[in-house]
């Protein structure tokens, strides 16, 4: 084969790979705002639509290909999650023989077990994106394409509460549980969807739905048994650890309560774990890129 022939032949795997290099601008940053949700002991949804806090963000983009990219972001945001959101739809006047009953039975449970919490996440993210199709193929260059994420993440949590006196308390800190441990450190996988739009070539918005999946049950303080014996001499973990007695004077004695069955629901549901949502809008400006690897 001449010289010549061989600096014509086409390579079409390495035409893909190669697709960032002087077709987009590799390098971009950008600003996230949005909701954030928890999903966990306190909500009976994927979410508690009516509980939403907030996060920000920032991050910095390489564009690996025209379909793919990967970026390096912070973003802090607040959780929170109150049995009292769900107990406030409990109808007494529901008969056990109404079709709703069973529903009104799930809102009277939280009602009388009345836990809340709150906590701030920061979290550390390197998340890849790829994208449905490739936005340069359209005529006049990139406007609109939905995406997928996934990714490796690194969180922060503390989850905190108002007690009956007003007085603000670090969960961690106290035994509300009679086999309680965790770390605040956790590590997660972000996954979900986004769609961007691009109005200008020097920048594009996107709308994100960002799941973040964790390996932990304790986001909330909430995992299984009440604090059992540990509290029998001790009234203020006996409040914390049940806060029915504050609905009605007839509670208040469930902190004796503990199980050995993980299928036994006692004070939460040790087989499954929480995780939170980071949505939100993003802002974005790319910078161009100076590549000499031009001729695919």
């Amino acid at each position: 084969m001449s010289l010549h022939a061989a600096g014509q032949l086409k390579l079409p795997f390495l035409k893909q790979l190669s697709s960032g290099f002087g077709t987009t601008q590799n390098f971009e940053a950008g600003l996230m705002l949005g909701p954030t949700y928890y999903q966990g002991e306190m909500s009976m949804l994927v979410i508690t639509p009516h509980l939403p806090g907030i996060q920000a963000g920032g991050f910095v983009r390489y564009n690996m290909t025209n379909s793919l990219s990967v970026r390096a972001g912070f973003n802090y945001g607040k959780i929170k999650g109150s049995d009292a959101a769900w107990g406030k739809f409990y109808d007494s006047t529901v008969q056990n023989y109404d079709p709703g009953y069973q529903l009104q039975n799930k809102y009277y449970q939280h009602r009388k077990r009345n836990l809340k919490f709150y906590s701030k996440i920061p979290e550390l993210n390197l998340i890849f994106e790829l994208k449905l199709w490739n936005p340069y193929k359209r005529k006049g260059g990139f406007r609109s394409v939905p995406y997928l994420l996934f990714g490796l993440g690194l969180f922060h949590f503390n989850p905190k509460t108002v007690d009956r006196h007003g007085k603000i308390v670090f969960l961690h800190r106290y035994q509300t549980e009679i086999y309680k441990s965790y770390r605040l450190w956790q590590p997660c996988l972000p996954l979900g969807m986004g769609f961007k739009f691009n109005p200008d070539k020097n920048w594009y918005v996107a709308l994100e739905v960002g799941w973040r999946k964790t390996f932990t049950d304790w986001l909330d303080d909430v995992h299984h048994n009440y604090a059992g014996t540990a509290a029998a001499n001790d009234v203020y973990l006996q409040q914390l650890s049940d806060r029915s007695g504050e609905i009605s004077p007839l509670y208040g004695e469930l902190w004796r309560k503990t199980t050995f069955n993980p299928n036994e629901y006692i004070r939460g549901n040790p087989k499954t774990k929480d995780s939170y949502f980071f949505c939100g809008v993003i802002v974005n400006r790319k910078f161009k890129s100076y590549q000499t690897c031009t001729n695919f």
